[in-house]
This record gives structure tokens, C-alpha cells and sequence, in this order.
């Protein structure tokens, strides 16, 4: 599995409990009595205010640590969150990668690297697809698109929770600002193959918006709108946790903003099963390049 570079929960200092049984020297995990105040990425703690581990899994009240206990403590002893220079500069280093370098990968939940190959077409028509030379996809709309007309290619989604997080933009290289066009688009989606619906995230030349579809091509509604003007790129996010689809943005890669959620079957019959990336020259010009920079689903 991929850890999330914009957990940005991991760096909140508001974790404290106690131990909910006595901790002794080399023991590899400790139970505290109550985990919910604490980050579930990796993080760090102190015992007693004297032993400082790092968190490395969360299973319920059972914490892993490392390096293993090194001295003794009692039940009810204090454990809380605290930032160490050491996770100081590992956040700087990931939030820097998350800010200025955003991943480049293109991943699935198993945290397998895939390429344009590994997806099937979605209305291909005449799009076309390629890696770029760092590990990102770019779709290029060989002809000027109908304004909801989605090219894309998907795979299968995997069984919930999942959520799938990409950094998308218009154009690649130097190519970026060229024919961004009103009403061209590119970004996430989330389909049902049984019926054809399908959710579109999109980052679009006027303003984006999170769509439901009746098939690739025919538009049911807008559900959220929540970007003008952004020709450049944007973070986004398509979460189903079993009970609902959710759409998120971040400008940063690092703090999110949740625009949307709904029932994952009150649009789809039975939900998701198929996610992908997709875009469209809507108004804008042919041979238009959309860039996938980076697509992970976790």
C-alpha cells in the first residue's frame, strides 16, 4: 500500500489516553484506552513523558511501535502525540514532494505501477493515450469534442472503501496553456457498468464541477460546483467508503476540501465498479492534450 502524502491529520497534536494495560521492556505494540483522538498514519509518541516510539500500524486500541519498549510502565500510564525533529522533517520532505514534484505515478490499490496499457477504453473515439516521461499520463483529443463527450479509460474498482486521488491539468510541458478552452475538461470518474452512469470530477477551463451521468455522453446533473477559472491543475478526489461517494479538492496536494457526498446508490443502482480518468476538447481546440500527473487508488 501507498501512504497517503496529504494526510494531514498525521501532523495534529491532540492525541492523548492511557494504557490500557501495563507495557514492558520489548514489547513491539501497547493498548491504549481509547485510539480515536490519534492520527492513523504514521506518527510518533511518548510514555510517561520519558520514551519516545514511532507508530508504524493501528490495529483498534493496539498500537505497533518501534524500536520496542525500552522501559517499564504502568497501567493508566500517559501516552500522547508528539512531533520529533525526525517526523518534523520527514512531514517538510513529504509535503514538499505532495507541493512541488506531485508523485508521478500511476498506481492501484495493491500499490502495482500501471500504464496507459493497464486501462480499457471508455469512448475511445479518436483520443489517444501515452505515458509521460515521468511516470504520468497524457490523453490527446485528436478532434474538437461536444461539450459532455467523455474520453477516458478506466479499470476495475476494487471492493470499498477505496478512494482515488489524481493530479490532473491542462496540456503537458510547454503545450499546458494552449486550447484550455471554456468547457474542456479533464479529471476523475466513477462508473457503473451495469447501467452505464457514471460520476465525472473534473477540472474544467471555466468552472469545475462534480457531474452524474446518465452514460459517457449524456448529462444528468451537476452536484457541485467549486472552481472557477483554473486552466493550470488541481488535486482531486473520488472516495466510496461502502456508503457513500464523495468528491473532494485540494489546490495543494496536502489539505483537502470535501464538496460533495451522496449515497453511493442513490444515483447508481449498485455503485461503482469501474474508475477511471477522462477528459473532453469541449469548446476548445483539437489535438488538445490533457495530462493525468499522477492517478493512485488506495
Amino acid at each position: 500500500m501507498v501512504t497517503k502524502p496529504f494526510a494531514r491529520e498525521r501532523w495534529t497534536l491532540n492525541g492523548e489516553s492511557t494504557l490500557n494495560v501495563a507495557a514492558v521492556i520489548n514489547d513491539t505494540t501497547i493498548t491504549v484506552n481509547d485510539a480515536a483522538s490519534f492520527p492513523t498514519a504514521r506518527f510518533s509518541i511518548i510514555i510517561d513523558d520519558t520514551d519516545i516510539h514511532t507508530v508504524t500500524y493501528i490495529s483498534a486500541n493496539t498500537f505497533t511501535v518501534d524500536p520496542v519498549i525500552s522501559s517499564n510502565h504502568a497501567q493508566y500510564s500517559t501516552v500522547r502525540h508528539v512531533l520529533t525533529n525526525r517526523s518534523i522533517d520527514e512531514g517538510i520532505a513529504e509535503a514538499s514532494q505532495t507541493l512541488l514534484h506531485p508523485l508521478n505515478r500511476v498506481l492501484d490499490k495493491s500499490g502495482t505501477t500501471l500504464d496507459d496499457t493497464d486501462f480499457t477504453w471508455l469512448n475511445q473515439g479518436s483520443a489517444s493515450s501515452d505515458m509521460d516521461d515521468q511516470g504520468g499520463i497524457v490523453l490527446t483529443m485528436a478532434t474538437k469534442e461536444t461539450y459532455h463527450n467523455i474520453r477516458g479509460k478506466y479499470i476495475a474498482a476494487p471492493s470499498t472503501p477505496w478512494t482515488c486521488t489524481a493530479y490532473v491539468e491542462f496540456g503537458y510541458g510547454f503545450e499546458r496553456w494552449f486550447g484550455s478552452g471554456v468547457g474542456s475538461y479533464v479529471g476523475l470518474f466513477g462508473r457503473e457498468s451495469a447501467t452505464g452512469k457514471l460520476y465525472m470530477l473534473t477540472l474544467r477551463g471555466d468552472v469545475s464541477a462534480l457531474w452524474q451521468m446518465d452514460d459517457e455522453a449524456t448529462f444528468n446533473s451537476d452536484v457541485g460546483s467549486f472552481l472557477d477559472n483554473s486552466n493550470w491543475g488541481a488535486w482531486l478526489q473520488l472516495e466510496d467508503d461502502g456508503t457513500n461517494v464523495i468528491g473532494r479538492i485540494s489546490y495543494n496536494g496536502y489539505d483537502y476540501k470535501e464538496q460533495w457526498t451522496q449515497n453511493r446508490t442513490t444515483f447508481l443502482a449498485g455503485g461503482i465498479d469501474q474508475i477511471g480518468f477522462g477528459a473532453s476538447s469541449g469548446n476548445g481546440t483539437a489535438n488538445q492534450l490533457f495530462h493525468i500527473k499522477s492517478w493512485i487508488l488506495e
